[in-house]
Formats: C-alpha cells, sequence, structure tokens
C-alpha cells in the first residue's frame, strides 16, 4: 500500500472528523443561500459551521483522537465555512450595487487572508491566545456586519470586510476562553458590548423595530468589543 493509502478509509471518518465535515456541510449550505441572496439564512448556517467547529476539536481533545488529517481538514473546511461563504455574501448583498467593483476586491482580500491565517496556524500551531482575529470569529463579526452595517452604508461595511481580513493576519493577541485571563477579557468585553449596544440604539432606535433585528444589533456589539477592545483588555489582564 502507498503512502497515500496508509491507514485506510478508516483514519477518515473518525468521530472529531465527522464534525469537521459536519463544519463543511452547513458552510457549503451558507455558501448556497448567499448566492440565492437569502443572508440571515446564509448566517443561520454560518453559526452552525461555527458551532460544529468548537466540537471537533473539542472532541478530539476529549477522545484523544487529534491527527494530522485532522488539522488539514479542518483548514479546509473552514476557508469554505469562514473564508468563503461570508465572501460571497458581501457580494451577493451589493451585487446591483454601483460599489460591486470594491466589494468583489474586498470578498478576495477577506478570503485570500483567511486562508492565509489558516495556514499560519497550521505550522506554527495553537497557543493560550489568538495570534491574529481566529477566522471563525472572523466570519461571525462579517456576516454581522453584512446584515446590520451594509443597509445603512454599503462603503462602510467594505471598510470593515477589509480591516477584518488585516486583523486575521495581524500579530495582535486576542483571548480565547483556555486561559482564566481570556475568559475575564471576555467577560469584560461582553460587558463593553452592552455599552455598545446603548449606544447603536440611541443612534439607530429602528433596530429594535424586530426582534431578529435586535439580536443581530446585541450580536455585532459584542462583537465588535471583542474585536476593537479585548486585545487592550488582554494586554492589561496579562501584566
Amino acid at each position: 500500500m502507498d503512502s497515500h493509502g496508509k491507514g485506510g478509509v478508516s483514519i477518515f471518518f473518525t468521530i472529531p472528523n465527522l464534525f469537521t465535515l459536519l463544519n463543511l456541510g452547513f458552510g457549503f449550505l451558507g455558501l448556497y443561500y448567499a448566492i440565492l441572496g437569502r443572508l440571515l439564512d446564509a448566517f443561520i448556517f454560518v453559526l452552525l459551521a461555527i458551532i460544529a467547529d468548537g466540537l471537533d476539536g473539542f472532541i478530539a481533545r476529549k477522545l484523544k483522537a487529534t491527527s494530522e488529517i485532522g488539522r488539514e481538514l479542518d483548514s479546509l473546511c473552514d476557508q469554505v465555512s469562514f473564508g468563503v461563504t461570508p465572501a460571497i455574501m458581501l457580494i451577493s448583498a451589493v451585487l446591483d450595487s454601483e460599489y460591486i467593483i470594491f466589494a468583489l476586491i474586498a470578498g478576495a482580500i477577506y478570503s485570500g487572508f483567511g486562508a492565509l491565517r489558516l495556514a499560519r496556524f497550521n505550522i506554527y500551531g495553537s497557543k493560550e491566545f489568538f495570534e491574529g482575529l481566529a477566522i471563525p470569529a472572523a466570519a461571525f463579526f462579517e456576516c454581522l456586519v453584512i446584515l446590520c452595517i451594509l443597509p445603512l452604508n454599503e462603503i462602510a461595511c467594505i471598510i470593515l470586510t477589509v480591516a477584518t481580513a488585516v486583523l486575521m493576519i495581524s500579530s495582535i493577541a486576542f483571548p480565547s476562553a483556555k486561559t482564566r485571563a481570556g475568559i475575564k477579557t471576555i467577560a469584560i468585553s461582553i460587558a463593553v458590548g452592552a455599552i455598545y449596544f446603548l449606544i447603536f440604539i440611541a443612534i439607530i432606535p429602528s433596530i429594535l423595530a424586530s426582534t431578529i433585528g435586535t439580536i443581530l444589533w446585541g450580536l455585532l456589539s459584542i462583537m465588535l468589543s471583542y474585536v476593537t477592545t479585548s486585545p487592550i483588555i488582554f494586554m492589561i489582564a496579562k501584566k
């Protein structure tokens, strides 16, 4: 048996890998709905992909079933769910707009930088914090920006897309829940996010017009806080 067949089919269909493939399946469905222009549906499937992505790593650690194939598969699936689907959501949202060329460029940058982020992670491995914005968090934030900000200002959404892409390949330390300092930082950033939400309500009262709109803006406020304030809080907490 050659090296490509080493271990047989059984090395592919482990429990963690099945959850990784579930991530891909949700991302694929999100991509389908993004192409159709059903952005809220696309976001829901991206969110489900994020949950599946978190479960595959958790299960792999609990079962002590981590593998090189699992790591590579995870990155390939993440690129579809979190690197491509949000970019297509952006392009689909401004397809008939005068800013479509800028959205295409921003989407390509976002997707490309997401791939670079995943490649760096595969080479240098995980740490007790995220070096650069993790691609699932970037996808979550990007989807919320598209759903909340784009209807108000397309250019602002495109600029935020590029900024999110740059954060993914940056060396900025973002907190994770793996350490006590990370948990503390995330809790504080959620509290700051609540303040952001109150500010948004004061500026744009219409966001309270629907339950879904209120939820989306609340999530955006939390993620905006994580993206903008958590690195500063985390740096202080570590000291």
